[in-house]
């Protein structure tokens, strides 16, 4: 067997290439049925991408859609936030689960984790949040990203 993930992956995976007892031994669960290599970290930004694993339909938003667009702000209490489908009712621990809508124009890819396009976290963000928080990642935000910044706008 080669090298084991790294990053959150789903038990059901991880069983596809090891069996239980390995999974047992060389991995911990970190959220409902997403697991972590016990050598790991699960510092925020792998929490975050651990959250959108969830559910099929999440899509990473707010604080952790900033800490994927690079965002190095951010409050210590918050937790991984992902939107997830309107007519869903599941909660879990941990992570702050938006139902709200979203359009597809919204949702981008970065590095294989869906997330909120840079104008729609910023909205979020400004929703959600204490102004003073929110400005300041909107702040940091338009500082990291100014073409994309200007070109949301538009």
């Amino acid at each position: 067997m080669g090298e084991l993930p790294t990053g959150p992956a789903r038990a059901a995976d991880l069983l596809d290439i090891m069996s239980r007892h390995q999974l047992r031994l060389e991995y911990r669960s970190i959220l409902r049925g997403v697991w972590l290599r016990n050598d790991k970290e699960a510092d925020f930004g792998v929490m975050s991408i651990a959250a959108g694993m969830l559910n099929e339909h999440a899509v990473l938003c707010g604080w952790s859609a900033a800490h994927l667009w690079g965002n190095p702000y951010r409050p210590k209490i918050a937790e991984p936030e992902i939107v997830a489908p309107i007519d869903g009712n599941k909660r879990y621990e941990g992570v702050c689960v938006r139902r709200v809508q979203i359009d597809s124009d919204e949702i981008v890819d970065l590095d294989g984790v869906r997330c909120t396009s840079l104008a729609r976290t910023g909205i979020d963000l400004g929703r959600f949040n204490l102004r003073d928080e929110a400005v300041a990642a909107l702040d940091a935000m338009a500082r990291l990203w100014p073409t994309h910044a200007r070109r949301d706008a538009c």
